[in-house]
């Protein structure tokens, strides 16, 4: 009985001795490497905090809710400033196709700031009628094929290209899409392919409703790709994204409305020369003023639609440096879209 005994004791300490000899290596081998682990996270940890404050200095290393101010200004003067400056981009290719095509035509074509017009209007063809009013429709096609790839690339990076492409491709696609009530109402345009091609008033109406639909659609994927544009995930948190989407898209879609307003509205060429102020012609701006007045039945569409992604997670890149305006930028925004009025104002002849 003692034997059996002992033999027990003997075989359980021996494996309890074996027990605590893989503990203790286990136990060294993490002190071994534990501090190594933390030395490696703790450097990690220092440079990217060095990063943050490199890119915002004097801040807060994390962007909390009471960010949110600042970070609605800048959306704001940004979007504000790319949507004017991306109408001009966007605009001027397809009428400078049409003048191309028509100055094969000896028409004698003259670009301007609210449609084009031509010096020859003797002997227009049908053939060259349809290709000369058809080609900014096939050039804006185009367009948001290319800016639609151009924001898929920048969308991820920091900083607010990316804001200027989502606007150049925004006002592509309002082009293609929009252009069937400007030219309905003003007879420029869509207006003329329409008149040759002699289509009925069902058809015309037709194809509006088609466009509506379209937009509504296209709305619907804007409104998320803008909620991807955010700079910080507070600012697309379920209860903010309407709050966002006003800043981002509804308040410069008003602003940029009436600034346009603004340009058509004074004789430029008047106030530069003379120093007075006259109005201009409102019914020669009446296509373009009523294409970008689209924009905001493109927002409330949005707007609306946006309330169906309640459930679904926006990811969106994070940049602390979007608290800050930089001013030259919206200014050079500005400027250039006033420059281009100006020069267009007198007319680019072909």
């Amino acid at each position: 009985m003692n034997s059996e005994d002992n033999e027990f004791s003997f075989g359980k300490s021996n494996k309890s001795s074996r027990h605590r000899g893989r503990s203790n290596r286990h136990t060294r081998i993490l002190e071994e490497t534990e501090p190594t682990f933390k030395g490696n996270a703790s450097r990690l940890q220092i440079d990217e905090d060095k990063e943050r404050m490199i890119l915002n200095p004097g801040k807060s290393l994390k962007s909390t809710s009471k960010d949110l101010p600042r970070y609605y200004r800048s959306a704001y003067l940004y979007s504000m400033a790319f949507y004017v400056m991306a109408y001009g981009i966007v605009y001027l290719p397809g009428k400078i196709a049409s003048a191309f095509l028509a100055s094969l035509s000896m028409r004698g074509p003259v670009i301007f700031h609210h449609k084009i017009l031509f010096t020859n209007i003797v002997g227009w063809e049908r053939s060259d009628a349809l290709s000369i009013f058809s080609a900014p429709i096939v050039i804006d096609f185009f367009q948001s094929i290319l800016y639609t790839s151009a924001f898929w690339g920048l969308k991820r990076l920091d900083g607010y290209w990316k804001i200027l492409a989502f606007w150049l491709m925004f006002h592509s696609y309002l082009r293609l899409t929009g252009l069937i009530l400007p030219g309905m109402v003003s007879g420029e345009e869509f207006g003329y392919v329409a008149g040759w091609l002699y289509m009925s008033s069902a058809i015309l109406f037709v194809l509006f409703f088609l466009s509506m639909l379209v937009m509504i659609g296209l709305s619907a994927l804007l409104g998320k790709w803008a909620l991807e544009t955010a700079f910080s995930k507070h600012m697309v948190m379920k209860e903010k994204r309407q709050e966002y989407l006003l800043f981002f898209i509804g308040l410069p879609s008003l602003s940029g409305f009436i600034f346009f307003g603004f340009l058509h509205g004074l004789d430029w060429t008047e106030l530069l020369t003379t120093g007075r102020m006259r109005l201009a012609d409102w019914w020669a701006s009446v296509h373009e003023m009523t294409l970008i007045g689209q924009s905001m039945l493109m927002y409330g569409a949005m707007a609306t639609t946006i309330l169906l992604l309640y459930r679904e997670e926006i990811i969106c890149q994070r940049d602390l440096r979007m608290q800050n305006v930089n001013i030259p930028v919206i200014g050079i925004a500005f400027v250039t879209t006033l420059a281009l009025r100006v020069l267009l104002g007198q007319g680019w002849y072909w």
